[in-house]
């Protein structure tokens, strides 16, 4: 069944137009009166559409996956994305077979992926493609790599180097985003996106003291908090919590600062602290964090190692609890009308 809602499709008749909305309802309203109340909005703005020129029902027309939405096994999949990395490419042989393979990182603006190039687009490396670029890529298909969903490009697929019409963030936003990596091929200094589930935690007192200006952490001498910025002030409490997080790949400790510590325990700092102010802080952390154990998140960070220990450890930039239920509708959303 063709759907498109009534939102839809006076977008599109504004977008092909140029009328405006309170214009285009007015019209709506006066083609239902016309047709004595036998249509619906929807129906009546299909009428104008088509009375106006406008093609709602494009044959062949592809949306574009979100990255964050590509599952290995897909197929027939357009997406479009910005490049922010050419990876050099490798000649592969195989038995008796032999040939050429690059790839490129894209993000979208929700996520990234590898896009996957075989034998002669591989030429394209040489100069027509950098990073910054747009592409969109058409026909294609998903499998699993080592670091995640891959795009890979077979003989019918298409890549076109930035099409017409396709608007993206910025290359210098879109490098804080990353490929989803696996906790056991994480190195020191990669920036990383990871999907894994609370399994423990370090049980250290959560709360530190800083400077309500600049939040930077405050010294305290004789009962007074000194800022080295702007000298004394009365501090607020900040959260530092620290999680171990396993993906069956392996584990690892992820630090959690401020908003995204309350974003992991679903608890405000104020709250935590004003239930630590009657009872023992590890203990009011224990308990917060028994609500969490075995729930999977995705957290994006940065990998470093511990001076102390020489463990590698993640800095936590974002999380989200993973609802599985969202993801999954929002998928099969995206997959109809994309693999016939």
């Amino acid at each position: 069944m063709f759907q498109m809602s009534f939102e839809e499709i006076i977008e599109r008749i504004i977008e092909e137009t140029g009328i405006s909305e309170e214009r285009l309802n007015e019209m709506v309203e006066d083609k239902i009166k016309e047709l004595h109340n036998s249509v619906s909005k929807q129906g009546a703005a299909h009428i104008l559409a088509n009375q106006l020129g406008v093609q709602l029902m494009r044959l062949n027309e592809k949306k574009e996956m979100k990255l964050k939405n590509i599952l290995p096994g897909l197929r027939n999949v357009a997406v479009v994305g910005r490049i922010i990395r050419v990876f050099e490419p490798r000649e592969w042989k195989k038995d008796e077979r032999e040939g050429k393979v690059g790839s490129l990182l894209i993000s979208d603006g929700t996520g990234t992926a590898r896009v996957v190039v075989w034998d002669k687009r591989v030429d394209m490396f040489n100069n027509e493609i950098k990073e910054g670029d747009i592409v969109r890529v058409d026909s294609a298909y998903v499998k699993k790599g080592n670091y995640g969903p891959e795009i890979h490009l077979r003989e019918k697929s298409s890549l076109e180097i930035n099409p017409e019409g396709v608007e993206l963030p910025p290359l210098s936003s879109l490098r804080t985003f990353t490929e989803r990596s696996n906790i056991s091929d994480l190195e020191e200094g990669m920036r990383v996106s990871i999907r894994g589930a609370v399994v423990d935690f370090l049980p250290k007192t959560p709360f530190f003291k800083t400077c309500p200006e600049c939040n930077k952490k405050v010294i305290e001498q004789d009962g007074k908090f000194f800022c080295n910025e702007h000298g004394e002030v009365i501090p607020v409490n900040s959260l530092v919590v620290n999680a171990i997080i396993d993906d069956g790949t392996g584990n690892i400790r992820c630090v959690f600062f401020r908003k995204n510590a309350e974003e992991l325990l679903g608890k405000e700092t104020e709250e935590l602290y004003r239930e630590s102010l009657s009872s023992d802080p590890v203990e009011v952390l224990k308990n917060t964090f028994s609500k969490i154990l075995g729930k999977e998140f995705v957290i994006s960070g940065r990998v470093r190692r511990n001076s102390f220990n020489n463990y590698l450890e993640i800095i936590a930039s974002s999380v989200e609890e993973v609802d599985a239920v969202k993801e999954a509708k929002d998928i099969v959303k995206e997959i109809e009308g994309i693999n016939p």
